[in-house]
């Protein structure tokens, strides 16, 4: 197992409340949701007292929620912005199925440059993805999730909104447990982002669409 405790996400820099954040982040991204104990999270957040987990989120699914609430308001945000930027530089009708699905994308593997443990987040995310503990089981994504959804439904081609919203959360696991797997090449050499993140863009970009735009066989 890695101890993380001497990296800089333990820094004195931090609180108690972020440095049990970061820690966990990382533990369940290597190793996921059920095969790390709260036991474990304190102990590498260097922390003393056993009960300061319990004190700052309550228990492990408070813990989850808060991990989510750490890092996607920042990829929501970011999200929002693209939306805006997007359709106030062109007509709202020239936006392409291909403009919609890199908004998708985009904030997303903008998270590989996040060196507050971006590249953990979404190792985390795959982890975290439909697992009981995921609390975008249970409530809504966020303002750019929704103005995302409606971008999707109006360039559906008439495709019945449930078929559109399977495709969506295929497409979401199609994303996530890619830039997983991404994120596990790069640990493995540090030069394979540099190289490959055009080819990844370009990937999970054309993914999408092919998702989102296949023929529908449902009647």
């Amino acid at each position: 197992m890695t101890d993380i405790k001497a990296e800089t996400l333990s820094s004195d820099k931090l609180g108690t409340r972020e440095k049990i954040i970061h820690t966990a982040v990382k533990l369940i991204a290597q190793q996921g949701p059920d095969g790390v104990s709260l036991n474990e999270i304190v102990r590498q957040a260097g922390q003393r007292n056993a009960s300061a987990l319990q004190y700052h989120f309550g228990g492990k699914p408070g813990l989850i929620q808060a991990i989510f609430d750490h890092f996607r308001p920042a990829i929501e945000a970011r999200r929002q912005q693209m939306i805006e930027q997007l359709m106030s530089s062109m007509q709202g009708d020239a936006l392409s199925i291909n403009d919609v699905a890199s908004l998708v994308v985009l904030p997303l593997v903008e998270q590989l440059d996040n060196e507050q443990g971006g590249r953990d987040y979404l190792r985390f995310a795959a982890s975290m993805h439909n697992h009981v503990l995921d609390p975008s089981l249970r409530q809504d994504e966020g303002k750019g999730i929704d103005a995302l959804r409606s971008l999707l439904m109006s360039r559906s081609g008439g495709m019945p909104e449930h078929i559109v919203t399977s495709r969506r959360a295929i497409g979401k696991t199609l994303l996530l447990y890619g830039l997983s797997d991404y994120c596990r090449l790069c640990e493995k050499d540090p030069e394979y982002d540099k190289l490959q993140r055009p080819d990844l863009i370009a990937t999970l970009t054309a993914a999408f669409c092919s998702i989102l735009t296949a023929p529908s066989q449902s009647s």
